[in-house]
Order: structure tokens, then sequence, then C-alpha cells
């Protein structure tokens, strides 16, 4: 059995990646393999119920989900790039759990570190568990409620999309993640995946 098998993964992969090249960050070269197989390696043994959010290299990632049957590829429900918001909005739309973790995938992680720490803050008097590692909050490795959905509605369509200013809107518990900081490093730059 998944270890969060009441709750599903929500991989942010829609990012324009201006930084990289135009390529989307799922598919930046890691340690001999694409990103998002690095990432599917670590998670699918832990979840019963993936959703990966995408604006481009649809088919690529959709391959995925014949050696991860758990997995599903969808995109953005509005149109025209809006950022993480749109990612998350469309991820809770098709999740099967009441309560998602959230990760981007231009994070290598480790994620258990991460969900370990988050889970047993799990409460349904939170829509939103927000991890902090000690200098700052870290909106997309959040674990979040599917309550959210009609507020992000409302944020997409105002164009308020700063995330860690809509979650500060919502009812949160912030963590101390401090102890996992090196989990939340991410990748901006080609150059970054090579350290």
């Amino acid at each position: 059995m998944e270890p969060f098998s009441n709750s599903s993964l929500i991989i942010l992969s829609g990012g324009q990646g201006r930084r990289m090249g135009g390529i989307n960050k799922g598919l930046m070269p890691y340690k001999g393999q694409l990103m998002i197989d690095h990432i599917l390696e670590q998670v699918a043994p832990l979840f019963n119920d993936i959703v990966l959010v995408t604006n481009s290299a649809f088919e690529v990632f959709e391959q995925r989900s014949v050696e991860y049957p758990q997995l599903q590829v969808v995109s953005d429900k509005f149109t025209g790039y809006q950022g993480p918001l749109a990612g998350i909005h469309s991820g809770l739309h098709h999740t099967q759990h009441q309560y998602s973790f959230l990760v981007p995938c231009d994070a290598p992680g480790p994620y258990l570190p991460i969900f370990e720490q988050l889970y047993p803050h799990l409460s349904f008097q939170y829509d939103v568990i927000l991890p902090n590692d000690g200098q700052r909050d870290q909106p997309l490795f959040s674990l979040v409620h599917k309550n959210l959905i009609s507020a992000l509605e409302e944020a997409l369509k105002t164009r308020q999309l700063a995330v860690t200013k809509f979650i500060h809107q919502m009812k949160y518990c912030q963590v101390d993640l401090s102890a996992c900081k090196s989990c939340f490093r991410n990748f901006n730059t080609p150059k970054d995946t090579e350290q």
C-alpha cells in the first residue's frame, strides 16, 4: 500500500522555461535521465493518484502513464499562461482525493522528507499546509485541499496570480521545514542541473 494512499500528488510542469531556453523543465536532463523520470521514480511508490499539469510536450509526458498507470496528464483549464495557480487549479479538478501534495518539476527532491513532515498536519480545518524552509515559504511544495478550487478560479479570473499571497488569504497552517531546506532546491538554468 502507498504511504499516502488517501492523498494525491500534483506535479506542476507548466512553466514557460524562459531561463531554460524555452524547454519544459520536466524535460531537462538530470543525472542521465529526464527530470520527470527522476521525479516519478521517487513519487510513484508513494501515491495511487498522480496528476501532471503541463502546457507543452503533452504526448511526451503522457507516455509515462504506460509505466505509471496512476499518472494522468492534464493541461491548464484557463488559457494563456497564468502561472502556478492555474496549474494547481487544474490539478485539483482532476485529483481523486480531497488533499494533494504539490511538487514543481524543476526541483529534484528528495521529496519524502517534505511529505513526511507535512502529512501529520493534514486537518480539514486547513485548506493549505504550507512549508517554510527557515527563510521563506515554499508554496509549490504545499499540501492543498479541493476547497481551494473556487477561490483559485476567482484569483485567476481577476489575475491575482501571486501564489504566496493567495495562500496567505486562505485557511493555512505554516510548518517549519528548516531541517529539510536542501530538499527545496530548484533549477532555473541549464547549468544548475549539472551540480
